[in-house]
């Protein structure tokens, strides 16, 4: 996979690992397509995706439904899917919906590379 960057995300390839960088502090509806698309990208021969929550303080229900489209996309392609560095009220916003029972999510990057 080739390095992507622009405003809202860069991607990178890390171990056999495909992570997404996340650029904005709000994770909403103005930018689920774009999320989508950055998921679909990175799904390849390795099939494993990280999408790095580090820069997110907040995040609407559009965002939690591209956390899960991004589990189902890589479900589906025999992958794993999962997200790092949810800080504050974005990780209390997993634990209240139960996102965090659906996808994987790692403190840190080096822990969700650890367990790739």
């Amino acid at each position: 996979m080739m390095s992507t960057q622009n405003a809202l995300y860069n991607t990178r390839q890390e171990r056999n690992v495909n992570v997404i960088d996340v650029n904005i502090e709000s994770f909403d509806h103005r930018f689920i397509d774009d999320f989508k698309q950055a998921i679909n990208n990175s799904i390849n021969g390795n099939n494993e995706v990280l999408l790095n929550l580090e820069t997110v303080n907040f995040m609407d229900s559009a965002g939690l439904g591209v956390i899960l489209y991004g589990q189902r996309a890589l479900a589906e392609a025999g992958g794993k899917f999962a997200v790092c560095q949810a800080q504050g009220y974005v990780n209390k916003l997993f634990n209240l919906s139960g996102v965090n029972k659906a996808v994987r999510v790692f403190g840190s990057e080096q822990e969700a590379l650890e367990n790739a």
